[in-house]
């Protein structure tokens, strides 16, 4: 009986376990392994690897690759240098960009499941500046110029160098020193412009002049210098013609200001005539009242004086009383 138990019992716990294990097995991991994936398609996102751009036969051309790697197919692809579509050819996996200038070029690719990658890239690939003519090393010599010519990115197109002198004449450069860079031009003219662009199309203008040609004058030089005689012959002209105005003008000027200062003379002897008569009637009336004066000073002197006497005598008089009556004192 006991043997029996045992049995039933072990065999009791063999499928518990197996239960437990079939469910396991049929139900937990499936489940986790589908949703795994499901996820894994849901949030798989294209990766990008932007390479170097690369030059073309067409210098005003670059091509840039990108190599997208994704588990499921490209939905879309886009790239946009500074906000302008660019063209593209697709070989398998990788994307052939066509650019044509600088800038940020923004690459972005979309997966079926909607997920989305972008990248941004700086493009400084390509020459937007101008060849640089060395200004200070120019030599002007004896019916020629020489000067050096530089450009460090796409280089100097010594082909494509040429000069227009003053009579339009287009001229081609005597000789090219590419090593070095020196461009040699003749000069038979006063005057000489040369065009000098690099290998992208960006174009330099350098003007040279001699101040004294030891050659012959061309037919512009002639023009100019005839210009240039009528012109000074036309101030020449106007300078005479206002220096005659300014004397005419400067004659009438002095005419009236002498009658001015003439009439002014005869106004100032008026005057003074006026003023001396008034100055001597003055001097009379003055030398009336003095004499006035000195006579009534005169009569009054002696009027005093005679006042003065009979106070004397009155007061001797008073003092001698013997001598006056004696009525005099009642």
């Amino acid at each position: 009986m006991s043997n029996q138990k045992d049995y039933r019992s072990s065999k009791g716990s063999q499928k518990k376990k197996s239960g437990f294990l079939s469910i396991l097995l049929h139900y937990v991991l499936p489940y986790l392994v589908i949703n795994s994936i499901i996820l894994f398609f849901v949030l798989a996102t294209p990766k990008l690897k932007v390479n170097e751009a690369t030059e073309t036969d067409d210098p005003a051309v670059r091509t840039l690759l990108v190599h997208v790697d994704s588990v499921l197919p490209i939905k879309e692809f886009t790239a946009k240098l500074e906000g302008k579509e660019q063209n593209f050819t697709k070989e398998n996996q990788n994307y052939i960009i066509s650019l044509t200038g600088n800038g940020n070029l923004r690459i972005s690719a979309k997966s079926i499941n909607g997920m989305m990658q972008v990248s941004n890239t700086q493009i400084n690939s390509f020459d937007e500046n101008p060849p640089v003519i060395d200004e200070d090393n120019v030599v002007l010599g004896s019916g020629y110029v020489e000067f050096t010519v530089t450009d460090d990115q796409s280089g100097v197109d010594y082909a494509t160098i040429y000069g227009i002198d003053k009579d339009g004449d287009n001229l081609k450069p005597t000789n090219i020193d590419e090593a070095s860079g020196k461009v040699t031009f003749s000069m038979k003219s006063n005057g000489l412009t040369v065009y000098v662009s690099d290998k992208s199309g960006n174009q330099v203008t350098g003007n040279f002049t001699l101040e004294e040609s030891p050659y012959p004058k061309t037919k512009a030089d002639e023009e100019a210098s005839k210009d240039e005689d009528s012109k000074s012959e036309n101030s020449k002209n106007k300078d005479s013609k206002s220096n005659t105005h300014n004397g005419k003008s400067g004659n009438k000027e002095e005419e009236s200001s002498s009658e001015k200062t003439g009439s002014s003379k005869n106004h100032t002897g008026e005057s003074s005539e006026k003023s001396n008569s008034e100055k001597s009637s003055s001097e009379k009336s003055s030398s009336k009242n003095s004499s006035e004066k000195t006579s009534s000073h005169d009569n009054s002197k002696s009027s005093s004086g005679k006042k003065a006497s009979l106070i004397r005598e009155i007061y001797h008089l008073i003092r001698n009383r013997k001598y006056l009556p004696s009525s005099f004192f009642q």
